[in-house]
């Protein structure tokens, strides 16, 4: 038999500092990997809204009754897709309601409004800050949850305008 000192390998104190060193770089993996997710979220949020104003802006220019019909929309709204009897107006109110109905499924307390604005980055959901005069706009307002200790309380907003 050989001399102790003569044997390879780790002892146990060096096993133990790299574990702990390896297991403190897999959780900074996961604390990145996380924020990535989180970072994704945000983005898909912010696609769905500029796609659901702009979408909106597009179904506007195909009514020439949109304009001023969707300032003051009714309250109840026909679901007018394939029945010869409904009017441009009840077209346009169903289509409104859907709009409506998929950026509050689609985003956290989403919501939007068509309106007629000359400063149309502004507003909020509750208050959308329409002051009746300048272009016809869609806005779209949501909270971003990440952000909610932000000053604005992640209150996020995106608009689209209709071309004059």
């Amino acid at each position: 038999m050989g001399n102790r000192n003569d044997w390879g390998g780790f002892s146990l104190i060096e096993m133990l500092v790299a574990t702990t060193v390896f297991s403190f770089g897999m959780g900074g993996m996961a604390a990145l990997m996380l924020s990535a997710a989180g970072g994704m979220s945000e983005a898909e949020h912010d696609t769905v809204a500029h796609l659901g104003a702009a979408a909106m802006v597009a179904t506007l220019q195909l009514s020439p009754v949109a304009l001023d019909h969707l300032a003051n929309p009714p309250q109840f709204a026909p679901l007018c897709f394939e029945d010869d009897s409904c009017t441009a107006e009840d077209w346009l109110t169903g289509q409104y309601a859907v709009w409506r109905a998929r950026l509050a499924r689609d985003l956290p307390d989403g919501a939007g409004v068509v309106c007629r604005d000359s400063t149309p980055i502004d507003g909020e959901a509750g208050a959308p800050a329409c002051d009746g005069s300048g272009p016809v706009v869609s806005k779209v307002f949501w909270t971003e949850p990440r952000h909610a200790n932000d000053e604005d309380g992640g209150a996020r907003r995106a608009v689209a305008q209709l071309p004059q």
